[in-house]
């Protein structure tokens, strides 16, 4: 029963916490040009980073998810 009322108290102040302005709000307002470029930037090394690996487990034959490809014969 303790635990119970524990997590929902925590729940409860979450959501009151978050949920502080009814209107949408973009955390890019107030980010200067350089942050910007440099989040964009290290968002391209990402998604480059994601290519190489799914690249590379193509050449190793290793499917999505971690399975090893095998040949029908």
């Amino acid at each position: 029963m303790k635990l119970f009322c524990g997590v929902v108290l925590s729940v409860c102040c979450l959501a009151f916490v978050g949920c502080d302005s009814k209107e949408a709000t973009s955390v890019v307002d107030g980010a200067s040009t350089d942050a910007v470029a440099e989040y964009n930037r290290m968002l391209e090394e990402s998604q480059a980073g994601y290519a190489e690996a799914e690249a590379a487990q193509e050449a190793a034959g290793i499917a999505e998810g971690g399975q090893v490809e095998t040949e029908d014969e």
